[in-house]
């Protein structure tokens, strides 16, 4: 079976928010923003959430991957500048509605469950995605603040350069 017939990838719905939140804090730990943060982002914009689904037998889907972004406000992006807003502190007054053009987009989060085949769906999602997001917003600047490894190594491949004079884990990359 080919990637594109067991795996699919859409925004989060409301009613399915808690479960990729239980998710992504299942795969990534509790050093993460709080249910509520993110809830409140997604009032703003329902586009800050994606999740990747495994079919399974019967027809049944399981969530198996996701991408959390944010659509940065003007202010927002000059907090993470000048580091007077961490990403930890992002919230719903941080975001864009879905019909503004976002200052940046912050990637927040990607990740997978462990099997090659899931990962690899959500990285060929994340990509579609991203390349869609830069056109529609003409190229705006994209985001990210690695803390493993292979996040850095996922964001360097893709050209990411560091914000401020630091590189390593836990720094600001743009693109």
């Amino acid at each position: 079976m080919s990637l594109k017939e067991s795996f699919i990838g859409s925004v989060t719905s409301s009613s399915d928010l808690r479960s990729v939140y239980d998710f992504v804090r299942k795969i990534l730990g509790d050093d993460i923003i709080s249910f509520e943060q993110f809830k409140t982002m997604q009032d703003v914009n329902p586009l800050i959430s994606h999740n990747i689904k495994r079919t399974l037998d019967k027809g049944q889907d399981q969530i198996c991957g996701f991408v959390s972004l944010s659509f940065l406000t003007s202010s927002a992006l000059v907090g993470l500048r000048s580091k007077t807003l961490s990403t930890l502190d992002l919230n719903g007054t941080h975001q864009v509605n879905r019909q503004s053009v976002p200052a940046a987009i912050y990637v927040g989060a990607i990740g997978a469950d462990s099997d090659k085949e899931a990962r690899r769906a959500t990285m060929k999602y994340f990509d579609t995605i991203m390349v869609n997001y830069k056109h529609k917003f003409n190229n705006c600047l994209i985001i990210s603040k690695p803390i493993t490894d292979e996040g850095l190594a996922v964001i360097s491949k893709r050209g990411f350069r560091p914000m401020h004079d630091v590189a390593g884990l836990g720094q600001l990359y743009e693109l």
